[in-house]
């Protein structure tokens, strides 16, 4: 497809294409190749392009890492391998943590669908991931 003006429409097909085809070239060196948000007038574009290391730990699996290491006082009540029902069986378990939320740091993710994430209160995190409580 050959390009006369960049608009929304045109770079979603624009991105998709660049993913394929840099991540195929970028596949042999053990790597995976993302790009994400764009800044765009009619003639340039700017996209955010992440590269990483295959089966590496994303930004908000290092932070969630890093929470669990330096916050041992949050963390105590907190069961991170526990899975979650809401919505009427939606099946999810946390995946990550964003630093810079204030309000929804805690990445969830839907275990059954791959794409499906979302986003929850410390609250939120505390009511549904709870540790169980044994017996004495």
């Amino acid at each position: 497809m050959a390009y006369t003006e960049f608009n929304k429409s045109n770079l979603k097909v624009l991105r998709e294409e660049l993913n394929q085809r840099f991540g195929d070239q970028l596949q042999d060196l053990n790597l995976e190749v993302s790009f994400g948000n764009a800044s765009f007038d009619s003639e340039n574009v700017t996209f955010k392009c992440v590269i990483s290391i295959k089966g590496g730990q994303s930004p908000e699996e290092k932070a969630l890492q890093n929470f669990v290491n330096h916050a041992p006082w949050f963390m105590k009540d907190i069961d991170l391998e526990k899975i979650a029902t809401i919505n009427g069986g939606t099946q999810i378990k946390i995946s990550g943590y964003r630093n810079k939320a204030r309000t929804r740091p805690w990445l969830v993710k839907d275990i059954k669908s791959s794409d499906a994430r979302y986003h929850l209160t410390d609250g939120e995190v505390k009511r549904l991931f709870a540790k169980e409580m044994q017996d004495a």
